[in-house]
């Protein structure tokens, strides 16, 4: 699978699981583009507050957690979907992250916009396998 990673915003919860694998150890860069329903291209300026969550189950503390500044960077990719001001944010999954991770995992993304709405844009699987010598 790809570090690159579609997420579509659809009336308040994600439409597609986004899955991915990487080994133990690895950095990651998810490089996610935001759509609305039309699927359009949503700006990301004025975004108040991201965070990406790692974690065995829904409900357990997740063992990776990013935000804005820490982890989770905003980016204007205006080349994508050959649109202007097209939001995409990045979140770096760095070597320490990864590096005692190993079986599958839930992952999910929230955003909190401008207005003040909130939204989770992106949940999935992640499977970590080990790193060999």
């Amino acid at each position: 699978m790809s570090d690159g990673l579609n997420a579509t915003i659809g009336q308040g919860s994600a439409r597609l699981p986004q899955n991915f694998t990487m080994a133990a150890g690895d950095r990651r860069v998810l490089k996610v583009t935001v759509f609305d329903e039309a699927g359009d291209p949503v700006p990301l300026a004025g975004t108040t507050a991201v965070t990406w969550k790692l974690g065995r189950t829904a409900r357990s503390v997740p063992v990776v957690s990013k935000g804005l500044g820490d982890g989770v960077t905003l980016a204007t990719d205006q080349a994508a979907a050959g649109q202007a001001n097209c939001g995409r944010l990045d979140v770096l999954i760095d070597t320490a992250d990864s590096a005692d991770l190993i079986g599958e995992y839930l992952h999910e993304c929230r955003m909190t916009a401008a207005d003040g709405t909130p939204t989770r844009i992106f949940y999935g699987r992640v499977f970590v396998s080990p790193r060999f010598a």
